[in-house]
C-alpha cells in the first residue's frame, strides 16, 4: 500500500512531535534556548528556518569545520555535498551546539550588512528581528556613525550568519549571534 506524500510527512511530523513530547531533560529545542538533546541524531529532524540545540556532543562528531567568525565556527555534516544537510555552529556560552539546515551558510561582513541596511538604499530593505537586534547593538556599540574600529570591536562577539535553502534560492534564514547567544533570528 502506497501512501500519499502529505500522509507520509503528517505521519513524520507526528512521530517527531510524539518523541519531542516524551523526552525529559536533556530534549529539543528549536528555538536556541531550554531543553536540549545530548544525541546528534536529533539534528536530522531539524526543518530549514529553525533551530535546534544539542548540548554534551563533541566537536568531532560534528563534521568538517568551515568557516569561522569571532567566536562562532561553522561545521558542515557532509562536505562535499550539494544538497541540504545539517550544519552544525558552536561558540555559545552554554556550551552547546546549535543545529540548522541547509544548502549554503556563510558568515557576513558586519560593515556590509550595516551598509545594505543604512547605506543609499537601505530605507527600502525590510527588516525582520535580526535587523532590528543589530541596530540595536550597534546604537549601544557605535553611538552615531560607526568606524572601522567599532566594527572590528563588534566582530569579536558578534556574528551574522546567512543560511540558505538550496542553491540558487533567494529565500534565506539569517541569524545574529552576539556574546555566545543567538540574539535574533529571521527568515526571509
Amino acid at each position: 500500500m502506497h501512501l500519499p506524500i502529505p500522509v507520509l510527512r503528517i505521519g513524520a511530523a507526528l512521530m517527531l512531535i510524539a518523541a519531542l513530547a516524551a523526552c525529559t531533560e536533556p530534549g529539543v529545542t528549536r528555538r536556541g534556548a531550554g531543553p536540549a538533546s545530548s544525541t546528534l541524531d536529533a539534528a536530522a529532524g531539524v526543518e530549514f528556518g529553525e533551530v535546534a540545540r544539542i548540548c554534551g556532543v563533541p566537536e568531532r562528531g560534528l563534521g568538517s569545520k568551515y568557516a569561522v567568525s569571532g567566536d562562532y565556527t561553522l561545521y558542515d555534516s557532509q562536505p562535499g555535498t550539494a544538497g541540504p544537510r545539517t550544519l552544525f555552529l558552536t561558540g555559545f556560552d552554554d556550551g552547546c551546539v546549535r543545529a540548522v539546515s541547509g544548502t549554503l551558510a556563510m558568515f557576513g561582513s558586519l560593515q556590509l550588512y550595516d551598509m545594505l541596511m543604512h547605506g543609499a538604499g537601505g530605507a527600502h530593505v525590510p527588516q525582520g528581528a535580526t535587523g532590528v537586534a543589530f541596530n540595536q547593538l550597534r546604537q549601544r556599540t557605535c553611538r552615531g556613525e560607526c568606524s572601522s574600529s567599532d566594527f572590528d570591536r563588534m566582530a569579536r562577539k558578534t556574528a551574522i550568519l546567512s543560511v540558505y535553502p538550496r542553491a540558487g534560492s533567494s529565500q534565506n534564514m539569517e541569524l545574529l549571534l552576539h556574546n555566545g547567544d543567538l540574539v535574533a533570528k529571521s527568515v526571509n
